[in-house]
């Protein structure tokens, strides 16, 4: 009986340390969060984070008489490792601007009251000193016309978020949803896109795709479907997209990242999980062994 009620108090002071311990690991978690994001991702070509940056300069130049374009708002999309953060900056009276960036590849949109929004393909700095790129932009506001919708997608309808479009000289690629948006499109004209991009087959094989399709634009907003591997247009709305393979490896992959990066979460859990039955011996065990109450009263 004794040595019983002693391997009861060793097991309860083991759990009463858990806790314990687990609690400070949360309260250090709490402090580590609040700091660990101090910096953000506009800055990450700041010393601070040990990320290596550039200039990324811009030139914008009008396309008729070549002179330089003041006031033109420059947006980068940053494409590292699959994200996107926005750098914007203007361009002073020279036409000029540059913007401090992590090194990387960008898709640059160029936009003013008075002019053509252009996007341009990706554009890569791979130095630390300036790296200039000149675009040109077209005046004159187009106005009217139709969006027309754009989904580009493999035989196994799966939508592809790696390429886009070239229309009219400028490059549209596709958004993280799989879309693709064109604006002011003159209903009944002949629409010629160049399809870029690469998608994924299986997990070894990412074959790139480029072709040329034509169809007529439509009298009213619409959504195509592109085939890249048929290179069929049809004009509806994409099919549902299937939950393949490689998104159920990728859930269990953020899974087991969390875990990773939380190990002492994932641990006093492992812990719990284990003790857990016997926990509940030991709390059976207490109310098989716990003495009558007598009462007092007569």
């Amino acid at each position: 009986m004794v040595q019983k009620n002693n391997n009861v108090t060793r097991f309860g002071a083991l759990i009463l340390i858990f806790l314990v311990l687990l609690g400070v690991a949360f309260y250090a978690e709490s402090k580590f969060q609040a700091t660990r994001y101090e910096y953000p991702m506009q800055q990450l070509g700041m010393m601070p984070l040990q990320v290596q940056g550039g200039w990324f300069c811009v030139r914008v130049l009008d396309d008729t008489t070549g002179n330089p374009v003041k006031d033109v708002y420059v947006e980068l999309d940053w494409t590292f490792s699959g994200q996107g953060n926005d750098y914007g900056k203007y361009t002073d009276n020279n036409g000029e601007c540059g913007i401090a960036v992590p090194l990387g590849s960008y898709y640059v949109t160029l936009t003013h009251p008075d002019y053509q929004t252009y996007t341009s393909s990706l554009k890569t700095i791979t130095t630390t000193a300036s790296t200039w790129f000149v675009f040109k932009i077209v005046k004159g506001v187009v106005s009217g016309g139709v969006t027309v919708t754009i989904y580009l997608l493999d035989s196994y309808k799966k939508r592809i978020t790696s390429g886009g479009v070239t229309y009219l000289g400028a490059y549209h690629p596709v958004g993280q949803d799989g879309k693709i948006k064109l604006y002011h499109v003159v209903s009944g004209s002949v629409m010629t896109l160049d399809v870029k991009g690469q998608w994924m087959r299986d997990f070894f094989d990412w074959p790139q795709f480029a072709f040329t399709v034509s169809f007529t634009a439509p009298n009213i907003d619409q959504t195509y479907t592109i085939w890249i591997e048929d290179k069929i247009v049809e004009m509806k709305e994409p099919p549902a997209q299937p939950a393949d393979l490689g998104t159920v490896l990728t859930i269990f992959y953020q899974i087991f990242t969390w875990l990773v990066q939380n190990w002492w979460i994932a641990l006093g859990l492992g812990v719990l999980i284990y003790f857990t039955p016997y926990i509940l011996n030991m709390v059976t065990a207490f109310k098989r062994t716990r003495p009558p109450i007598h009462s007092s009263i007569k």
